[in-house]
């Protein structure tokens, strides 16, 4: 099973992607990253839904119901301040792309599972898993994968 971490760098969202962890069973505990150590924190924000551009590319995730299931994340650095987190129509959208696309679409996929990690400073990372078993979701990711300076997992 695949997964995607979203962290914050340099006030921006961004994505690393983990293979190789066969189940859910196999989560980290934690990451470390930046001289910092993100514990799981035993709450997961709601169902997650991709979004996707007009070339059905991948952009980045929606989240709603973050309000209910885990409020402070928005008053954490990772989307505080920060360009690529965007509150809409009541969902907190992580934008992974440099540039915004014009046209968003959320492919309402209500993808099943997520991990957010927590430090002690309130920044917060958010473990996803690719999901691309239900059909192709999206043809392609539209953002950069980050592959140096990335959390290391414990």
């Amino acid at each position: 099973m695949n997964f995607f971490i979203l962290y914050r760098q340099h006030d921006k969202v961004r994505a690393a992607k983990f293979a190789s962890m066969p189940s859910a069973s196999d989560i980290p505990i934690a990451f470390n990253h930046e001289e910092r150590r993100y514990e799981k924190s035993g709450v997961e924000l709601c169902d997650f839904d991709h979004l996707l551009n007009q070339k059905n590319e991948l952009c980045g995730f929606s989240f709603s119901g973050y309000d209910i299931w885990f409020p402070q994340i928005v008053e954490s650095r990772l989307v505080k301040g920060n360009a690529g987190a965007v509150i809409r129509d009541s969902m907190l959208q992580f934008i992974l792309t440099d540039d915004q696309p014009e046209t968003l679409e959320n492919d309402c996929s209500q993808g099943v599972g997520n991990w957010v990690y927590a430090d002690a400073k309130s920044d917060h990372m958010i473990l996803i898993p690719e999901i691309t078993e239900w059909g192709k979701l999206w043809e392609r990711i539209a953002f950069k994968i980050q592959t140096e300076n990335i959390p290391l997992p414990v």
